[in-house]
């Protein structure tokens, strides 16, 4: 395990008593900070898996920060709980908490700038804070500061560094903010250093404060290489990590940059010459992620703002170039984010997680096993130590997926390669034990293969199956929309069976399900076979298009609609809820030809879709003109019926730029609509006529072209991550949220 490191990075917006009374007002003040403390810190605590490192922003409140300590403690006893220009907050075992004076660092490590004069007129300390499994490394007490080191310490210093930088704007020149560098020494391995930042913000557009942030940037630059005491590139292992307030964009990925001159991520991270190009890299968007033809286009939103884009990729984790470690997986942790109703919310960002460890084959998604594109594939491997296999698979369908031959707990997660974070359920989850999970997924699609104790060790095999439709059981499952190009063989692709009560010889089986969850009413579906051509000689193929209704457990299917023979037919229908349908293509031109064709399924039904929690939120974008904070209450409807009404003491006041995560406050994971959801944001200091707002998130197919809808992401399965902008009085509140076609757990 010496080589594996997990870290997290974390914006958790713990602004002080005396900052949430200052402008604008809100009366009274909404103070949350050390409950929403003791929360984060137990869910660190809890994670699945474990972390090594936590570097939190924007812990500024006092009892919050002792909060954090406190709890963190018992796992992360080294601690630098606070970071400020005269002083840095030093938490070590054992039980030694108190504040060193910067001469100690002075002398011990060199002068840096002296900005005594610019640090006086600072009111808050940088909000960082940094918590670790791994003792601080240390170097010899010069004689000049034994005097003035605790006695704990003994005649060795722990190197701690903290630079304030000289340029910051608007609200954020009032705080200390600067890098904070920790030398940390992990068990039987070389020194790891930690920087941790969190840079000038924009207030009302995107970029608005580039200047700042570059020359922050060149003074991270110039710092690392001080600390580090190497230029680049590094031997050593550096890490960089924090909300640097520069909107993320992947690599080169033309479709992701907006018009004109380069964007700031490009000219500060993803271009030769860039103050950090040649030392570090962002390991989401340069790696991981970086879009194109790679298939790996996640966005990795980690906060929604106030402005365009509504929703951005502001925190970041870099690791040297030349380092001997490669990120195994980086995720936004949504799971820890989520206030399960406890509180309105726990930040306005999310945490970004790293899973460090030895550059080795198949490690990260970048170089993942290539499954090859058959029907049936197996390899045995083994891990150890925290080690990760990732494999990707670039054909779309319906799969069995499964782990054998493992002497300790091995899992398996899948990913789309737009969304990292999230791991796909198993469709329907099937209680079938001797089944193996399936899927339904999109493609390219990553399989990561992991032990969640990172202490133990074991052999496995992975085995993956295509479904063909050979049979009920290896029926394809067809998707709202997405369209599938299928084929028989120039031989019979099966022969008739007892499990439909018409003849199904030669004949490939599809799956068409309603949504578990309740519809309003019956709703038309259709599937409709196109293109239907004899391979080789390219002539039309006559195939025959039968649907028949299923109980959903045991065969036979019973023959409900057909469509007349030819090569593109076509079915309708009526279902309710909860149906079960087997579509079966027969091919009636002769076996011994090869046949092609395609087949979409079509159903009115879009979902909205509530978890993960902290993906549906609600956000000030302009706070109305009223005395205070906004008193605001939540009710949505869909179709007219109320799925949420979320009072003001549930979902707390709001100033311009708070954000509330409401997912959780939504019962139900998914919702079913045909027509629309209708949000109405409601000011209950004075409920007058203009003090409720109401939006309507339209329907998938309508999504781009909806009045005061704005989508933010279309995944490769459809989903639609989109902001609904609704004006209440004089005010904005903008509802963000994912809806889709159809979702594999409905």
């Amino acid at each position: 395990m010496s080589d594996s490191m997990r870290i997290l990075t974390y914006n958790v917006q713990m602004r002080s008593a005396l900052m949430e009374m200052g402008a604008p007002p809100s009366i009274p003040p909404v103070y949350t900070a050390p409950q929403r403390a003791a929360l984060i810190a137990q869910a660190i605590l809890d994670s699945p898996e474990e972390i090594d490192v936590v570097c939190l922003n924007e812990v500024f409140d006092e009892p919050a920060r002792v909060v954090l300590s406190d709890l963190l403690s018992t796992e992360f006893p080294y601690q630098v709980a606070k970071a400020d220009t005269f002083h840095t907050r030093i938490v070590r075992p054992p039980a030694f908490v108190g504040d060193i004076v910067e001469d100690v660092w002075t002398l011990t490590l060199g002068e840096l700038p002296n900005l005594a004069g610019l640090a006086l007129g600072k009111f808050e300390d940088s909000g960082l804070f940094l918590a670790s499994r791994f003792p601080f490394a240390t170097v010899p007490a010069p004689p000049a500061v034994i005097p003035l080191l605790p006695t704990v310490f003994g005649r060795k210093v722990p190197v701690v560094r903290f630079l304030m930088y000289r340029d910051a704007s608007d609200n954020d020149k009032f705080a200390a903010k600067g890098v904070l560098y920790v030398r940390l020494q992990p068990p039987d391995v070389d020194e790891r250093h930690v920087f941790i930042s969190h840079t000038q913000a924009d207030t009302d557009r995107a970029g608005e404060n580039v200047g700042d942030r570059r020359k922050q940037m060149q003074d991270v630059a110039g710092f690392v290489e001080r600390c580090v005491e190497e230029s680049p590139p590094f031997a050593k292992e550096v890490f960089f990590l924090g909300d640097l307030n520069v909107v993320g964009y992947a690599d080169l990925d033309d479709a992701s940059h907006p018009s004109g001159p380069d964007p700031e991520w490009t000219t500060l991270f993803g271009r030769p010459g860039a103050p950090l190009y040649e030392q570090l890299v962002d390991r989401w968007g340069r790696d991981q992620c970086p879009g194109l033809v790679s298939g790996r286009n996640d966005p990795g939103f980690t906060a929604d703002a106030v402005y365009t884009p509504y929703r951005q990729r502001l925190d970041y984790v870099f690791s040297s170039a030349t380092s001997r470690l490669v990120a195994q997986h980086v995720r936004i942790d949504r799971a820890l984010a989520d206030p399960h109703g406890v509180l309105p919310y726990l930040s306005d960002h999310h945490p970004l997680r790293a899973d460090f460890h030895s550059d080795e084959p198949f490690r990260t998604p970048a170089t993942a096993f290539d499954i090859p594109n058959r029907v049936d594939f197996t390899r045995s491997s083994s891990l150890n130590a925290g080690r990760v296999d990732w494999y990707r698979v670039d054909e779309a369908g319906t799969y069995d997926i499964d782990l054998f031959n493992t002497s300790a707990e091995v899992v398996f997660e899948v990913y789309l390669g737009d969304d990292f974070s999230t791991p796909q359920p198993p469709y329907r989850v099937d209680d079938d034990p001797e089944r193996a999970p399936r899927f339904v997924l999109v493609a390219p699609f990553f399989i990561k293969v992991f032990l969640p104790d990172r202490h133990g060790e074991s052999n496995y095999t992975l085995r993956t199956h295509r479904h063909e439709g050979r049979t009920w059981r290896d029926a394809i499952v067809l998707v709202p929309e997405q369209s599938r190009t299928e084929w028989f063989p120039n031989r019979r692709f099966n022969l008739n069976t007892a499990d439909a009560d018409w003849d199904d010889s030669d004949s490939k089986w599809f799956l068409v399900e309603t949504p578990r969850i309740p519809l309003p009413n019956p709703v038309e579906l259709s599937v409709d076979v196109q293109f239907a051509v004899v391979v080789d000689a390219g002539v039309p193929a006559d195939v025959q298009l039968t649907v028949g209704h299923w109980d959903g457990v045991t065969p036979p299917a019973t023959l409900l609609t057909e469509a007349d023979p030819g090569s593109d037919p076509r079915v309708v229908w009526e279902a309710k809820e909860n149906e079960h349908f087997f579509v079966l293509v027969r091919r009636l031109t002769d076996v011994s030809k090869k046949v092609s064709f395609t087949i979409v399924h079509r159903a009115p039904i879009n979902l909205l879709i509530a978890r993960p929690a902290v993906d549906t939120t609600l956000t000030c974008q302009k706070e109305t003109s009223g005395w205070g904070a906004d008193d605001i209450a939540l009710r949505v409807r869909a179709d007219g019926t109320v799925i949420a009404d979320v009072p003001n003491s549930i979902i707390g006041d709001f100033e311009d730029d708070s954000v509330r995560t409401v997912g959780d406050k939504i019962a139900e994971p998914i919702t079913t609509y045909l027509e629309g959801i209708e949000v109405d944001v409601i000011e209950e200091d004075d409920i007058d006529d203009n003090d409720v707002g109401t939006g309507v998130i339209p329907r998938v197919e309508d999504a781009h072209a909806a009045a005061g809808f704005t989508v933010l992401h279309e995944g490769i399965d459809g989903r639609i991550s989109g902001s609904l902008r609704i004006r209440v009085d004089d005010g904005w509140y903008a509802f963000t949220c994912a809806i889709s076609r159809w979702h594999p757990s409905a």
